[in-house]
């Protein structure tokens, strides 16, 4: 019985040692010898966590593997060190929050992933923190609410899509926050009637054949 309990043991070192032997952490480097990542390779896979650098030194991302895939929290950075986008990763696939920042701070945009697609709210912002656009989406495509804002925090489209296309009554706004347009969608076209605001914020009918470049409902609006 001894010499079975004996043998049992001696195995499981064999294994753990067999698996010490073909896990070695590594330095990949740039041509100047400069540090470019570093991290653990388990059967020529990365595993664990690696940690990658700029030519300066500077840490541009760390970035939990499990046998070769991502798995687990990547952080990004910028060259000043700062927080640039926060991941979470399972099986090599985007999943859960993830937020990104933009160069020097503040939030850029926000959302969830499912299976590497946008799902649910998303929220992008401008520079100086108003939210910009408000776009919900369903495995990958906008699906839902759509709004975009101007810097000053003034509504300047809302809309609605389904399954990529808009659907629905649009509203287009100007910079100063006055209706503009409003007409429908239906499945990304538009549909008449649609209507122009005149000065006295009085609506008459608005036909697209005589829209000028850069003048019409939708004109460089921005796209999810």
């Amino acid at each position: 019985m001894l010499s079975h309990r004996f043998a049992f043991c001696a195995s499981i070192l064999i294994v753990v040692a067999s698996q010490w032997a073909v896990a070695q952490t590594v330095q990949q480097t740039y041509e100047d010898g400069s540090p470019k990542a570093e991290g653990e390779l388990n059967l020529g896979d990365k595993d664990g966590l690696w940690t990658y650098y700029y030519q300066d030194g500077t840490v541009s991302a760390r970035i939990q593997y499990d046998r070769g895939g991502r798995d687990g929290f990547s952080l990004y950075y910028g060259f000043d060190g700062l927080l640039t986008g926060r991941e979470y990763w399972d099986h090599d696939l985007l999943q859960d929050s993830a937020y990104y920042y933009f160069p020097g701070g503040g939030l850029e945009k926000a959302g969830i992933y499912r299976n590497g697609l946008y799902q649910g709210e998303w929220r992008f912002f401008h520079p100086n923190g108003q939210l910009r656009k408000l776009v919900y989406y369903q495995e990958g495509l906008p699906d839902g609410v759509f709004r975009v804002y101007t810097e000053k925090g003034r509504l300047l489209q809302s809309g609605a899509f389904k399954d990529g296309l808009e659907i629905g009554e649009w509203r287009f706004y100007n910079e100063r926050g006055r209706l503009k347009f409003v007409g429908s969608y239906e499945q990304g076209k538009r549909v008449a009637p649609w209507y122009k605001m005149n000065w006295l914020n009085q609506p008459y009918p608005y036909h697209f054949e005589e829209e000028e470049e850069g003048e019409g409902p939708g004109a460089g609006r921005n796209k999810p």
